[in-house]
């Protein structure tokens, strides 16, 4: 090993270094042995599906099934958790061991190696020396910038990964239509099978650079290169189909477009102000990347390099995506903003080749000059401060440091209440969620359900900074109409209640009567809520509803009717996981629960399974035929 390699080798692994101590200090308030997953706001929602995901595969060897503790019965771990597959199942692989402890490790995993997973890509690429270490620098920092840094505080780490996966498969693939090596396409399945399961969007990342690629090289390969191509994306769909199946099968039941999101604006000049210079660090880094690749790509285009239509190809489509994503509402609802992230993530490689041309032979002055100076700005705004703040808590001095501020929010909101997702990830559980954890377990039953006040970025993240609720029946055994997240896309979250809204309305929409009507659809017995306005509603209905008692900022008041499941007919009911199981009940009659009808939903000993309808609710209710004295009803997918 020559003195220049050793250099390169030194310089890579001392950037590793300066990650790994950074992940350090970001992660150094996660305690594994706790029994607690990472609480910050979206690292909790993917959570929760781990436990009922073990649940259904203990019972039936599914990665889903019928959920009867949330929105009066659902299918579970259909739709809405497409982008925590593979914590679901890395937790089931290892259920041996704490599903907290699998978890929180699974993503300390994910910040390890990341950047590692960038610099084989560029290896791939044909990036080598000097120019793999300049990569390597720009995409570990990019790690610690706007919006990768605001994503993971967020708990939204699964796209992130993901992105960093899915060019690495670009890579593989790549470098399988250049040798016809059947290692790479091997890889790619591999890999690709992993990185669909991390999250459902992995394809749109590349897939236009990947069928340009093929294009460009389509009558080059050899008959077999083609069926291994194909045996790769069979192979992907096939390690993925248990889950894709019922994805698809209940996309249906999606109500994506119905929900106020806030992923952008039909602005035409949208990418002119995100590049407009003033405001955060994150105007200026965009900007940086932009010009560094550009000229990159004019190195590849002057040396023919086959690299330069798939790459520019995709990265055009990624910042249409992300700039005018938004027209469309198929890409409106993929929430365009998130493709920025992967859409630099692939210039950073053109802009890896342009800065390292300085060092090239031949190289004119004035040229050395140019890429210089956008050198020294790529590096001002890829300046990894946050990495620099997540380590410096590794020291004594500042270990009690919980707070870290990014790029586009104020370290504070009003009257110095701190943003929620700014926090570093923690699985601290307050004094107060203990508290209220406990009194549900100790003052409540099985026998009505909770009408439980969920909370997001709009009423700060009421739950401690956390979707916490999404975990309350593991932790509680109760059934909840509110949960486990306020933007819950499927139609049988008509039956929740977040910020004061509830089925379908606000409460000041409701009078008493029709309150009552509702409480009673959905056997509800007790109600906890923390926001002025629902607690000012609820103290006007002294005579049917009364508030027992309080934890923290949850006021809690119990309902004065007689718990029921039953809209016809009468017995008893005990719900879990793909089971509901009804005793003492009036043979020969027909009967209807107040649980959500599911069309997989089977009995025992069999009878007729009907979807009774009830006033406004979009599903509609279990309805059973000439009941027997017991009968259970179960999910026979």
């Amino acid at each position: 090993m020559n003195t220049g390699t050793k250099r390169i080798l030194f310089s890579i692994i001392l950037i590793y270094i300066f990650h790994i101590l950074s992940v350090a200090g970001f992660y150094s308030h996660v305690n594994l042995k706790s029994g607690f997953p990472i609480l910050n706001d979206d690292y909790t929602i993917h959570y929760a599906h781990v436990e009922p995901t073990k649940a259904f595969f203990r019972d039936s060897f599914s990665l889903w099934g019928y959920d009867p503790y949330f929105n009066s019965g659902e299918p579970r771990n259909t739709v809405f958790d497409a982008d925590a597959k593979a914590a679901e199942i890395v937790c089931l692989i290892f259920s041996f061991a704490s599903s907290a402890l699998v978890y929180n490790i699974y993503v300390l995993s994910i910040y390890l190696l990341a950047p590692l997973i960038f610099l084989w890509s560029l290896y791939n690429f044909g990036l080598k020396g000097w120019g793999a270490v300049a990569g390597f620098l720009f995409g570990t920092c990019y790690w610690w910038s706007y919006p990768s840094f605001r994503f993971n505080l967020a708990g939204q780490f699964a796209f992130i990964f993901v992105s960093y996966l899915t060019l690495l498969i670009l890579s593989l693939f790549y470098r399988y239509v250049r040798t016809g090596a059947y290692r790479y396409i091997m890889l790619c399945g591999l890999i690709g099978g992993i990185a669909l399961c991390v999250h459902i969007l992995a394809p749109i990342n590349i897939a236009v650079g990947a069928v340009v690629i093929y294009g460009l090289s389509f009558k080059k390969m050899s008959l077999k290169q083609h069926l291994g191509l194909f045996s790769c994306l069979v192979f992907i769909l096939l390690v993925n189909s248990p889950w894709i199946i019922p994805f698809i099968r209940f996309y249906k039941m999606n109500n994506l477009s119905s929900i106020g999101w806030f992923f952008g604006e039909k602005n035409p000049f949208l990418f002119i102000d995100a590049y407009l210079l003033g405001g955060g660090i994150h105007r200026y880094l965009r900007l940086a990347i932009l010009f560094a690749a550009v000229g990159g790509f004019v190195v590849w285009k002057k040396e023919k390099s086959p690299l330069f239509y798939p790459l520019a190809i995709n990265s055009i489509i990624l910042f249409i995506y992300v700039f005018f994503g938004s027209y469309s509402s198929l890409t409106f609802l993929q929430n365009p903003w998130r493709y920025e992230f992967e859409m630099n993530l692939f210039l950073l490689i053109p802009a890896s080749v342009y800065i390292t041309s300085i060092f090239g032979n031949g190289i004119m002055m004035k040229q050395k000059i140019i890429s210089s100076i956008t050198c020294i700005f790529l590096l001002i705004c890829l300046f990894p401060v946050n990495a620099l703040h997540a380590m410096k808590i590794l020291l004594p001095s500042h270990r009690n440091e919980r707070i870290i501020k990014y790029d586009r929010l104020s370290l504070a909101g009003n009257n110095g209440v701190e943003y929620s997702f700014e926090e570093l990830p923690h699985n601290d559980i307050p004094p107060a969620a203990f508290e209220l954890i406990d009194w549900i377990k100790n003052n409540t039953t099985n026998e009505g359900r909770i009408m439980l006040e969920d909370s997001c970025w709009q009423s700060r993240h009421a739950y401690w900074g956390s979707h916490i609720p999404g975990m309350f029946p593991q932790l509680t055994g109760r059934e909840f109409i509110g949960g486990p997240i306020p933007q819950y896309f499927m139609i049988h979250h008509y039956a929740s209640f977040q910020e004061g809204f509830f089925c379908g309305k606000y409460l000041e929409k409701y009078n008493e009567e029709e309150l009552m009507k509702k409480i009673d659809q959905y056997n509800i017995k007790w109600i906890i809520c923390f926001t002025p306005y629902s607690r000012d509603y609820f103290s006007k209905f002294n005579d049917n509803i009364f508030l027992l008692d309080r934890v923290e900022k949850f006021y809690i008041y119990e309902v004065d009717r007689k718990p029921d499941f039953f809209i016809s007919g009468k017995g008893n009911v005990k719900a879990t996981y793909n089971h509901i199981k009804l005793s003492d009940l009036p043979e020969g009659n027909d009967v209807i629960i107040k649980y959500h009808w599911l069309e997989t939903l089977k009995t025992f000993p069999p009878r007729s399974v009907e979807m009774a309808p009830v006033d406004d609710d979009p599903v509609g209710f279990i309805k059973i035929k000439n009941v027997p004295k017991e009968i259970e009803i179960f999910n026979a997918y």
